[in-house]
């Protein structure tokens, strides 16, 4: 668990002075007509970074990349993965109340043994919520580094603060083979520890039923995350099993329906269970070893939908911990404002999760699988395999009126107004970029803007209203014809609807989805796209240099977890 120490009478006594001054900072920025809110940002993972390693003293396969947020002064650091060209850290952070119109940017760097760390990529974007990719670019050259995905939630504070549930973890009685919710909660996930590693058949056959969860072998530990849901809401649970599969696959997925939110998840198997639970945006995987086959195994995900009375937004929080720690636990802790709902153990190497407990103050905690003797763990380091990651389920539940949703023309108008002390003075690079991207698009038929946030590029700044008006005497009256002459008086009109987060489909990397776009085509246009994009993304950033631009900032200081 966590510990905070007694905060010193002297702290106490500069907090008393300083709060009249913070709450005068809020009325100014009121009386200004500046909005203010609570922001979390949650970097999920990035794709297709390059490897700064090649070439270098004792270098690998792929970069050693970890990610920055930067908030105004502050900053927060994601755990470095060693060697990933792919990487996921599902880091949060919360940020305490800033003004509407700060950005957020994304550094990703790559830590160096030796010498200063490289720079990969810088991104940015507005605190508008949502889950988006956004483009990874350098300013030493035109193409597109990369992707990374974030999770952004902003909280108006004029809008006030919802009724919000209650939690309670249940851990079942020894010798129980259930753990039950009490009767005015209702159950969001479960939890199960084997015993001993020996015994990792004791969690194979968990399952949620409706006050509870059941399954469990009666030598484990199996616990229920409930919730009680505020006074005049009622949500809707549902169990989705992943569907069926060859016995050969790897990687069972479960998917909750469109406006619904996954609060938890649980892998199961007929003979052994999955080596681990991987959390994503809006789905889960039950994932096992390749050498694992021939039996069938499922993921099932616990979905709440809450109507039209809560907007929810769920995110995961992930910590980590390396074998050099192995006797320890790994605990993940949910962001401010948001509710642990649910819990898993992640490992990207088979056989290092043992399973998940729920922590007496409200985290998540994920157990090692304990090596066999100090051979064993011997190998383990010589072989370089990856830790452990505690898995925290994170629900945001209030009033769809409270977040800051933005249709796609406003957001735009948004993130290139607090982004843009990013971009080049001579707009140059912007150019050739935008170049990059169209051949992008050509080459594989895929749609990348409307995929990655191409938060770097010009937008006009003037709005010509002679050609809006030629327009309109050429279209009729229409709809669309007045709300552009409008915008030409300085009127904007709402011409979308903004969609709730909860609502947002399953996103995959823009970079996997060129790949299968380009499976799709006919084989001489194959080649060639297969060609085009493999200089685009592989050789076009090293044909430019690999130093930092000038208008880059220095990466900061690498993290002290390694992974």
């Amino acid at each position: 668990g966590r510990f905070r120490q007694p905060m010193p009478d002297a702290m106490l006594r500069r907090q008393k002075l300083l709060l009249p001054l913070l709450l005068s900072a809020v009325a100014w920025c009121q009386s200004a007509d500046v909005q203010l809110g609570q922001l979390t940002v949650c970097v999920i993972g990035a794709d297709a970074l390059e490897n700064l390693d090649e070439g270098e003293w004792f270098g690998s396969e792929a970069s050693d990349p970890y990610a920055t947020l930067k908030v105004g002064t502050q900053t927060c650091s994601s755990v470095v993965l060693k060697d990933h060209s792919k990487a996921t850290w599902n880091h949060c952070c919360s940020f305490g109340i800033v003004a509407a119109d700060t950005p957020i940017h994304i550094v990703l760097t790559d830590m160096d043994d030796h010498g200063d760390d490289d720079l990969i990529g810088l991104a940015c974007t507005s605190v508008h919520t949502g889950t988006r990719w956004l483009d990874l670019i350098r300013h030493d050259t035109p193409s597109i580094v990369g992707t990374v995905q974030v999770s952004v939630v902003y909280s108006l504070l004029d809008r006030g603060l919802a009724a919000q549930p209650s939690f309670v973890s249940v851990n079942g009685s020894a010798g129980s083979r259930t753990a039950d919710c009490p009767s005015d909660y209702q159950l969001t996930d479960c939890a199960c520890l084997p015993a001993s590693a020996e015994e990792s058949n004791a969690c194979a056959h968990v399952s949620y039923h409706d006050r509870g969860c059941s399954g469990a072998a009666t030598t484990a530990l199996l616990s229920a995350r409930c919730m009680k849901p505020p006074l005049g809401v009622t949500p809707s649970y549902s169990t989705w099993p992943s569907p069926a599969s060859l016995q050969s696959a790897t990687e069972e997925v479960a998917v909750c329906p469109h406006e619904s939110t996954m609060v938890g998840c649980v892998g199961s198997g007929t003979r052994a269970p999955p080596t681990s639970t991987r959390l994503d945006v809006r789905s889960c995987a039950a994932v096992r070893d390749s050498g694992d086959s021939g039996s069938e195994f499922t993921a099932t995900a616990r979905c709440a939908a809450f109507g039209t009375s809560r907007a929810a937004f769920a995110v995961n929080s992930w910590q980590y911990e390396s074998i050099s720690q192995i006797g320890k636990p790994a605990v993940a802790y949910c962001p401010t404002g948001f509710h642990l709902s649910g819990c898993a153990c992640f490992s990207e190497d088979k056989d290092m999760c043992k399973g998940a407990t729920l922590t007496a103050d409200g985290g998540c905690a994920a157990h090692f699988a304990a090596p066999s003797g100090f051979l064993e763990l011997l190998q383990h380091a010589a072989t370089r395999r990856n830790g452990i990651f505690a898995q925290a389920r994170c629900l945001w539940l209030g009033d769809a009126s409270s977040l800051l949703v933005l249709g796609a023309d406003a957001a735009a108008d948004a993130q290139a107004t607090a982004c843009q002390p990013l971009s080049d003075g001579d707009a140059q690079f912007e150019r050739e970029r935008g170049a990059f991207v169209d051949q992008l698009q050509n080459a594989s038929g895929y749609d990348w803007r409307a995929a990655s946030n191409s938060w770097w590029a010009q937008r006009a700044q003037s709005f010509d209203f002679s050609r809006a008006t030629d327009a309109a005497a050429e279209q009729g009256v229409t709809p669309e014809a007045v709300a552009a002459l409008m915008q030409g008086y300085g009127v904007q009109v709402p011409t979308e609807v903004p969609t709730l987060p909860s609502d947002f489909p399953e996103s995959q990397s823009p970079v996997n989805a060129i790949k299968e776009s380009v499976k799709q085509l006919p084989l001489a246009e194959l080649q060639d796209a297969a060609s085009t994009l493999s200089s685009l993304f592989g050789g076009g950033s090293r044909h430019h240099g690999r130093h930092r631009g000038s208008h880059d900032p220095a990466p900061p200081a690498a993290p002290a977890a390694s992974h």
